[in-house]
């Protein structure tokens, strides 16, 4: 699974790939911030519905919910987090229930540890940054 080695070389940062977001809009900071305030306000819920899937075995639900968990993921660059709902899907498919509640319990942990990091970025864009 997850490989804190191979994280972006940002300090605090094992998720999140600030560089990639940068990129993608161009600098724009207030972008960033706006993009980073939605994952946050939608998140949680996505990651609670996936996670009453799984413990459902609702296949459908948790095809439904990866992908749309990994659409954002890509965005943020967390490439990481984006493998474990793909091994969570992998499970699923196998029958694995046992497999798929652990891949799901270790992806929500490093949600959390993607929530932090996000938090503590948009705290430094609030800052003299968020000009742009």
């Amino acid at each position: 699974m997850h490989n804190p080695s191979s994280a972006p070389a940002q300090p605090g940062c094992y998720y999140l790939d600030q560089s990639h977001i940068l990129e993608l809009v161009a600098g724009d900071t207030v972008l960033v911030h706006s993009l980073l305030s939605i994952y946050l306000q939608s998140s949680p819920d996505e990651i609670a519905s996936l996670g009453r899937a799984v413990e459902t075995n609702d296949r459908r639900d948790m095809a439904r919910r990866t992908h749309r968990l990994r659409g954002s993921l890509r965005y943020l660059g967390a490439r990481d987090l984006e493998d474990m709902l793909y091994e969570i899907e992998a499970a699923s498919g196998a029958g694995e229930q046992r497999e798929l509640l652990a891949g799901y319990q270790f992806f929500q942990e490093a949600a959390q540890q993607l929530e932090q990091e996000i938090r503590t970025w948009l705290v430094s864009l609030s800052g003299p940054a968020l000009r742009s």
